[in-house]
């Protein structure tokens, strides 16, 4: 079973993690609509979506609540990290690739960046 990193208490855990990502993702132009964090099950760590809003451009795109992210932009991802610093350069109106497993399968998913509206 995934768990967060190192999390006694698991829903006060995952709050933390969605509000880091957020703050994170602040800083970039163009808006997804997620929040990401990395999840560690046995020695590996991924990269999952905590939340996504329907209505977002994931949301729109069909990236789901517990999707694992394995590639973005044609990179792969191992890290929040990581996916933070391809999506600094994300535009409002970007149509980028973002690879996920869902439940042991991979999809390709084309997202169209919105505005971020934490700016």
């Amino acid at each position: 079973e995934n768990t967060p990193n190192n999390g006694n208490d698991e829903v006060s855990e995952v709050s933390d993690l969605v509000r880091m990502s957020n703050e994170l993702l602040a800083g970039c132009r163009g808006g997804l609509g997620m929040a990401i964090a990395d999840f560690q099950n046995g020695d590996e760590t991924h990269v999952k979506v905590v939340t996504v809003k329907s209505s977002s451009p994931a949301g729109k795109a069909g990236v789901r609540r517990n999707d694992r992210i394995t590639g973005f932009c044609g990179r792969p991802i191992d890290s929040k990290a990581a996916f933070l610093q391809v999506a600094r350069d994300i535009q409002p109106g970007d149509v980028k690739q973002l690879i996920i497993d869902r439940s042991g399968t991979p999809k390709l998913i084309l997202v169209r960046a919105g505005a971020n509206l934490s700016e």
